[in-house]
């Protein structure tokens, strides 16, 4: 049996992002032991999503901040934000900044998602 998990995020405002395949397996039923996920298989799968969610989560946030709090003006884009995660997709986002500025922490969590 051959066996496709696609993801697919929908931004806030409605709009389906494209369905990606995050896992492909190819199960076998030889045995009782064989049905279902193997723990090695949940945990790669689960780990799949969990990338694949903050990569937009990181996108959306980083796109809805890109205007400084202070006088509104929006900041300029570095060449590695514009083609780092998510892409600016608009999915929902539960990010809290800390008590620094959100710039930094939210450019070390892209920079780390693209290894």
């Amino acid at each position: 049996m051959h066996v496709r998990i696609l993801l697919q995020i929908t931004g806030n405002d409605g709009t389906p992002g494209l369905a990606e395949e995050i896992a492909a397996l190819e199960k076998r039923v030889e045995r009782p032991e064989d049905l279902g996920l193997s723990l090695a298989e949940g945990k790669a799968l689960t780990a799949a999503i969990q990338r694949r969610v903050v990569q937009a989560q990181v996108g959306s946030w980083t796109e809805r901040h890109r205007c400084c709090n202070t006088c509104g003006v929006r900041r300029r884009r570095s060449a590695w934000a514009s083609a780092g995660a998510g892409g600016g997709s608009d999915a929902g986002v539960a990010v809290t900044a800390g008590a620094g500025s959100a710039g930094p922490s939210a450019a070390m969590a892209e920079r780390s998602l693209r290894r």
